[in-house]
């Protein structure tokens, strides 16, 4: 820039510039000639800020930036910053120059506050013993924390920052100031314990060969769930109605136990077991393999006040609807006490235990693992499929058996007066390359074969996808020229497997 010597003219300006104020005085100057770019003043703006200038002479100046995207320049001299860098801001006067430096940075403070911070308190492990705890917020900005739980069944907390454990779990809790956030992360054990039931004292009673049966009346809602219980059932019985029956002589306590609360009566009994008990045979039932279990119909009101027993539960079971059901082999009596007399129901069974099933007791086979079988529960309403072998087999509500693992299957059809039983011989099947034994071979039992190599501890082979997987036709375990040996026969270059060898 070139400028022709000027005498004595003093052009003076202050600048004024928010918070900062640049310069503090009068600049006063005389404008040479110069070929330099040095500025007379200097001013320094954050992003955002502006400098206003005050002019002490009469000329009036045009003011110019030299690069409006760092700062700008208004007609009456306002300068405002853009963006971070420098650039020079010119007053040009009729007979001079005045020239300022302008150097604009960012405002990290502000742009800080701007920001949304997020800090981690930690760990907070809760339990029965430590089941609560304080967070406290140290050098948090002024302001009320908003708290939450991200699982207030796991744990929560008020607005005071008190954690309080609900059930085990985990979950995060989060104090929110402003844009800043601290998170906790919360790992519970604690399990929580059932109120304290109210506990009633009946009192006590007394049965004899006069009276040997009572009935306690707890004078409860209708419909109100009561569990009976007899602490000696050699001395006394109690049915689902509060009806006890004494047997021998002795002391015992009756308990019922409601939701809420539990009633104990103390019994002393001088029942000498002496009074003929009237006694009426009913039949005999017949357990098998196939039908083991079966509903003995009996002329009962239905709610009537009727208690079934097994005289040996090793044997058969039954409850209180007459559904006995085969648990061993032997013969048993299955029992109904009702009216003072005693019904009889002989009880013979074949059962085998699970545990001495054999192949020979099977009446088809399943082969292969992963095979599906659907059974026919026949013209009767089958109301339950179940499986008392869900290793080895299981079955859906459509009677679909899925095979599991070799060995013996055992599926039971349940309908209104019988259960029905399968036995099934679960056999897997070799099949070269079937690595994951799902009776096909695709090029995911090459994958399983390099994983189980190269990983063993996470990708396990089974006793049978080792036997499978070993089909290169050199009998000499499992290796990677198994899982080649598979991908060559899925492109058709092997006809079969295993290779030859």
């Amino acid at each position: 820039m070139y400028l022709k010597k000027i005498a004595a003219f003093a052009a003076a300006l202050c600048l004024v510039a928010g918070q900062a104020y640049y310069p503090t005085a009068l600049i006063s100057f005389s404008a040479v000639q110069s070929e330099s770019d040095e500025a007379t003043a200097t001013i320094s703006l954050k992003v955002g800020e502006s400098a206003s200038p005050t002019q002490t002479s009469g000329e009036q100046a045009k003011w110019n930036s030299e690069n409006i995207s760092i700062a700008t320049v208004s007609s009456d001299g306002t300068i405002t910053a853009v963006s971070a860098g420098t650039t020079y801001v010119n007053a040009i006067f009729p007979t001079s120059v005045y020239k300022i430096k302008v150097v604009v940075t960012e405002d990290t403070s502000q742009k800080d506050e701007d920001e949304e911070k997020v800090t981690d308190l930690g760990t907070v492990n809760l339990d029965n013993d430590h089941p609560s705890a304080a967070a406290t917020l140290n050098n948090a900005p002024a302001g009320t924390p908003v708290w939450s739980s991200s699982d207030p069944n796991v744990a929560t907390v008020d607005n005071e920052g008190n954690i309080t454990a609900v059930n085990t779990g985990s979950c995060t809790v989060t104090a929110v100031i402003g844009k800043n956030t601290y998170k906790i992360t919360i790992n519970s054990t604690y399990v929580p314990t059932a109120a304290p039931k109210t506990k009633y004292d009946l009192g006590s009673f007394v049965l004899s060969d006069d009276a040997p049966t009572a009935v306690i009346d707890l004078k409860l809602p209708e419909g109100t769930a009561v569990v009976w219980t007899s602490s000696d059932e050699n001395i006394a019985t109690v049915d689902n109605s509060g009806k006890v029956i004494a047997h021998f002589s002795g002391n015992c306590t009756i308990t019922a136990e409601t939701d809420t609360a539990v009633y104990t009566a103390s019994l002393t009994s001088t029942y000498s077991g002496n009074v003929t008990i009237p006694q009426k045979e009913l039949g005999s039932v017949s357990l098998t393999q196939t039908i083991p279990a079966k509903k003995f119909s009996v002329n009962i009101p239905e709610g009537a006040d009727a208690v079934w027993s097994s005289t040996d539960e090793s044997v058969a079971v039954t409850d209180q609807n007459g559904f006995i059901t085969a648990v061993g082999k032997g013969s048993c009596d299955v029992n109904i006490m009702y009216n003072g007399v005693k019904y009889i129901i002989h009880v013979t069974s074949d059962l085998k235990p699970l545990s001495e099933l054999t192949a020979e007791d099977c009446s088809t086979d399943l082969n292969g693992i992963g095979t599906k079988l659907t059974l026919s529960g026949g013209d009767k309403e089958v109301k339950e499929w179940k499986s008392l072998t869900p290793d080895t087999a299981e079955v859906d509500q459509n009677g679909v058996v899925t095979s599991k693992a070799d060995g013996v299957a055992v599926i039971v059809a349940v309908y209104d007066s019988h259960a029905s039983a399968i036995l099934i011989n679960v056999k897997s099947l070799y099949l070269a390359g079937d690595a994951n034994c799902n009776n096909e071979v695709k090029m995911n039992d090459a994958v399983l074969i390099m994983q189980s190599i190269a990983n063993p501890d996470e990708f396990k082979l089974s006793e049978q996808g080792e036997i499978n997987a070993d089909c290169d036709g050199k009998n000499n375990g499992v290796s990677n020229m198994d899982a080649l040996a598979i991908q060559k026969y899925l492109i058709k270059i092997y006809p079969s497997l295993p290779a030859e060898g």
